[in-house]
């Protein structure tokens, strides 16, 4: 078996966040990965429960699993802070963060390192999943097809995968300027980022991580998403598919907006159609006018029974 000093070190990241019920059985997937060059950093973002207690319970674990390991509580400072704060204590020639309520399959790790070592060109590489909810059944699966996901598949959101799935080059990382502060789905600039200083990002479908999925607030998650998206999409307004994009974001908009307000929703349609006319040719933006004729109580009915929890357009969950 390949000794942990002849393989590359792995920087693993669990920004821990009011997710006490959770955090446990997160920092124990880590523990039970089959590969074991990995360092661990837990940093508590000012969690208001007694997450903290929690992972305090297992640093001796930790300490003992890990060639280096560290725990940090402060007040909260946002997710992308965390990240950054993360990237400037790692050694690692790799980086992966993982949400502090999903989990990892023993084999994540050794399964996506065969898959991005070592082609310099691929800055980072992502699996599929399984849903999990609050309970820890699995309510649904994502399979991606393999592929390399280039910066127009992510602007025209052509691409389907999640955050804690990834293992990310650091180097690449650090090149384009670590994570943005302030953004709701930081993790979409950094894609857009990394894929547009010439990388690519590279899929494949085994399913590796567990991603838990809650019920939230609709209203103030959709609005932060379409904000955060609008956003992101004015630092590339001079590439040709910025209108294409923007038309697609407000479609977006419209249908997470569609369980709301009508009236909202079918604003966000008309937008749509000024940024992009031929959009009203594509089945995401007749779904969206469908939702328009059924009533608010029956779609957050389905949204529920489905047990899907608000899902951006990049699969990742922000819960502060």
């Amino acid at each position: 078996m390949e000794s942990e000093s002849s393989q590359p070190l792995v920087s693993m990241l669990i920004p821990s966040f009011n997710h006490a019920q959770y955090v446990k059985a997160c920092i124990e997937s880590i523990i039970a990965q089959d590969y074991r060059n990995i360092e661990l950093i837990i940093i508590d973002d000012g969690s208001a429960d007694c997450s903290v207690e929690e992972i305090e319970r297992l640093v001796p674990a930790c300490a003992d699993r890990f060639p280096r390991f560290e725990f940090r509580s402060r007040p909260n400072k946002g997710l992308a802070a965390t990240i950054n704060e993360a990237l400037e204590w790692a050694r690692g020639k790799y980086f992966a963060a993982i949400a502090s309520d999903d989990l990892l399959h023993p084999t994540k790790t050794s399964s996506l390192l065969a898959h991005i070592d070592p082609d310099e060109n691929i800055a980072g590489v992502f699996s599929g999943c399984e849903y999990i909810n609050q309970t820890g059944s699995v309510v649904g699966r994502l399979t991606p097809l393999p592929a390399y996901i280039t910066f127009d598949d992510i602007i025209t959101l052509k691409h389907s995968v999640v955050a804690s799935s990834q293992l990310l080059r650091l180097k690449s990382v650090k090149e384009v300027g670590c994570y943005l502060v302030g953004l709701y789905i930081e993790d979409w600039y950094m894609w857009l980022s990394l894929t547009k200083g010439g990388y690519k990002l590279k899929v494949v479908p085994d399913i590796l991580v567990q991603y838990r999925q809650h019920e939230s607030n609709i209203s103030k998650n959709a609005l932060k998403m379409f904000e955060s998206s609008k956003w992101i999409l004015g630092v590339f307004k001079d590439h040709p598919l910025y209108m294409l994009s923007m038309a697609q974001i407000y479609i977006l908009a419209a249908i997470n907006f569609s369980c709301i307000s009508k009236r909202q929703s079918a604003g966000y349609l008309i937008e749509a159609v000024i940024y992009k006319h031929s959009i009203v040719f594509t089945l995401p933006f007749m779904s969206g006018v469908a939702r328009l004729f059924v009533p608010c109580f029956v779609l957050k009915t389905f949204w529920r029974a489905k047990a899907w929890c608000h899902i951006n357009i990049i699969g990742v969950r922000h819960s502060w």
